[in-house]
Protein backbone atom coordinates (compact mmCIF):
# COMPACT_ATOMS: atom_id res chain seq x y z
CA UNK A 1 0.00 0.00 0.00
CA UNK A 2 1.25 3.45 -0.84
CA UNK A 3 0.18 6.26 1.48
CA UNK A 4 0.17 9.88 0.30
CA UNK A 5 1.16 12.27 3.05
CA UNK A 6 -0.19 15.77 3.64
CA UNK A 7 1.16 18.94 2.08
CA UNK A 8 2.85 17.37 -0.93
CA UNK A 9 5.37 15.30 1.01
CA UNK A 10 6.72 12.08 -0.47
CA UNK A 11 4.55 8.97 -0.44
CA UNK A 12 5.37 6.21 2.02
CA UNK A 13 5.00 2.50 1.26
CA UNK A 14 3.82 0.53 4.29
CA UNK A 15 4.06 -3.25 4.34
CA UNK A 16 1.08 -5.43 5.19
CA UNK A 17 1.41 -6.77 8.75
CA UNK A 18 -1.86 -8.74 8.80
CA UNK A 19 -3.92 -9.98 5.87
CA UNK A 20 -7.33 -11.67 6.02
CA UNK A 21 -9.07 -13.21 3.02
CA UNK A 22 -12.72 -14.38 2.89
CA UNK A 23 -13.29 -14.45 6.68
CA UNK A 24 -16.77 -15.54 7.82
CA UNK A 25 -17.89 -15.78 11.45
CA UNK A 26 -21.09 -17.26 12.85
CA UNK A 27 -22.53 -17.12 16.35
CA UNK A 28 -24.96 -20.01 16.37
CA UNK A 29 -27.39 -19.35 13.51
CA UNK A 30 -26.41 -15.65 13.27
CA UNK A 31 -23.94 -14.70 10.52
CA UNK A 32 -21.80 -11.88 11.97
CA UNK A 33 -19.27 -11.50 9.13
CA UNK A 34 -19.35 -12.89 5.61
CA UNK A 35 -16.41 -13.03 3.18
CA UNK A 36 -14.49 -10.12 4.73
CA UNK A 37 -11.10 -9.42 3.17
CA UNK A 38 -8.74 -6.81 4.61
CA UNK A 39 -5.12 -5.79 5.01
CA UNK A 40 -3.71 -4.03 8.06
CA UNK A 41 -0.56 -2.11 7.28
CA UNK A 42 2.36 -1.11 9.45
CA UNK A 43 1.44 1.71 11.91
CA UNK A 44 -2.34 1.24 11.39
CA UNK A 45 -4.83 0.53 14.15
CA UNK A 46 -7.82 -1.54 13.06
CA UNK A 47 -10.84 -2.91 14.88
CA UNK A 48 -14.16 -4.58 14.13
CA UNK A 49 -16.99 -3.77 16.51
Amino acid sequence: MVIATARGQETVERPVKLGVDALSIRYGDHLALQDVTLDVHEHEIFGII
